[in-house]
C-alpha cells in the first residue's frame, strides 16, 4: 500500500487544467468552463455546489450526469448537520447517519472527500445536493454498461468488465499504485484510490483502491457498492455492511 502523505501530495495538482478529448459517449456541459482532468473526459470546473460551499465539477457519460470528485459535505440538503464521528467505538455503533475524514485529517477533504456510512447516504433530506442523489445500483450498472459492460455482466456479483476494461476508463492515471491496471480516465470520471473506513473505525485500501455507496440495499445488514482496484482493469460489484465508511458519487436527477 502506498504512503498516504506521499499520495496526497502527488494529487495536488490534479486540478490543473488539460484540454481532453470526447469519446464513450462523454460531452461538454452546457455551463463547461476550461476542461480538466487526465485523460479523454471533458468536466465543468463549477456548476455544483453543496449546502458547505463546496463545488465540484461534473462529466456526462451516456444520459448520465455525475460529478468528478466525491462528495465533501458535512450537512444535507436542507442544511442539517451530519454527525460527525470520529471515534471507531461511536462509528460502530451509529444507525443514525455519519461521516469521517481519511485518517481523521482534514487534509485528505478536498482532494479524497469524505467518508459516509449508510444510514447517511440514504437519509430523506438528502447527502448530496439538490437536484442530486446517491447513485442507485441500477445507475452504477447504467454507468458500467455505458462504457462496454453487458447487460448480463452488470448484474453479476464480484469482479466484471476486466475485458472491455470498465474500471480502467473510470480510474484517474496518476495517484494509484502500481499497475493501475487499464487505467485512462477515458470516461473523465476522475476515481482516486481514497480506501474506506472499516465499522471498528480502521483504515483500509488507501493508494490500492476506491468503495463507493449504492443507495441500493441488499437486506437489512448489507448494500451494494462498487470497488476499483489497482490490480484490476474492471469494476467491484459487492454487498457491505452498512456501517462501514464508503465515499459518494452523486449523479444528477
Amino acid at each position: 500500500m502506498s504512503d498516504p502523505t506521499i499520495a496526497y501530495r502527488q494529487v495536488q495538482w490534479l486540478f490543473v487544467g488539460l484540454l481532453c478529448l470526447s469519446m464513450f459517449g462523454c460531452r461538454k456541459d452546457e455551463d463547461v468552463s476550461p476542461d480538466l482532468g487526465q485523460g479523454n473526459g471533458q468536466q465543468s470546473v463549477v456548476g455544483i455546489e453543496d449546502f458547505d460551499g463546496n463545488h465540484y465539477g461534473t462529466v456526462v457519460i451516456g444520459n448520465q450526469k455525475w460529478m468528478t470528485s466525491n462528495l465533501r459535505t458535512s450537512r444535507y440538503s436542507n442544511g442539517d448537520p451530519i454527525l460527525y464521528l470520529p471515534i471507531p467505538s461511536q462509528w460502530a455503533a451509529d444507525v443514525s447517519g455519519a461521516w469521517s475524514y481519511y485518517n481523521g485529517d482534514a487534509a485528505y477533504n478536498d482532494t479524497y472527500g469524505k467518508f459516509y456510512n449508510w444510514f447517511a447516504v440514504t437519509d430523506p433530506r438528502n447527502v448530496c445536493p439538490t437536484g442530486w442523489r446517491v447513485p442507485t445500483d441500477a445507475d452504477w450498472k447504467e454507468l458500467e454498461m455505458q462504457l462496454g459492460l453487458t447487460q448480463t455482466l452488470a448484474g453479476t456479483y464480484g469482479w466484471r468488465g476486466n475485458t472491455a476494461n470498465i474500471g480502467g476508463q473510470l480510474k484517474y492515471v496518476e495517484v494509484w499504485q502500481s499497475p493501475n491496471a487499464g487505467a485512462t480516465n477515458s470516461s473523465g470520471f476522475m476515481a482516486l484510490p481514497g480506501g474506506y473506513k472499516s465499522v471498528d473505525g480502521s483504515f483500509v485500501g488507501f493508494g490500492t483502491e476506491g468503495f463507493w455507496w449504492s443507495a441500493t440495499e441488499h437486506d437489512p445488514s448489507l448494500a451494494w457498492i462498487r470497488i476499483l482496484s489497482y490490480q484490476q482493469e474492471g469494476t467491484g460489484r459487492y454487498q457491505y455492511l452498512k456501517q462501514h465508511g464508503l465515499y459518494v458519487r452523486c449523479v444528477k436527477n
